[in-house]
């Protein structure tokens, strides 16, 4: 589940690169949405919501 999520937002920003809607100028935020992807994938189980 988590490698489909990262694939998938892996996959996103790069089309939302080559669709021109990230610019040089968005660096920051882009490393902020990996960092947060990041941060709850490795939040404590109490800490996630059940998706089941």
């Amino acid at each position: 589940m988590i490698r489909i999520a990262a694939q998938a937002l892996a996959y996103g920003l790069s089309q939302m690169s080559v669709d021109d809607c990230l610019g040089a100028s968005r660096a920051d935020m882009l490393i902020q949405v990996v960092d947060l992807f990041g941060l709850g994938v490795l939040a404590p189980a109490s800490d996630r919501r059940d998706v089941n």
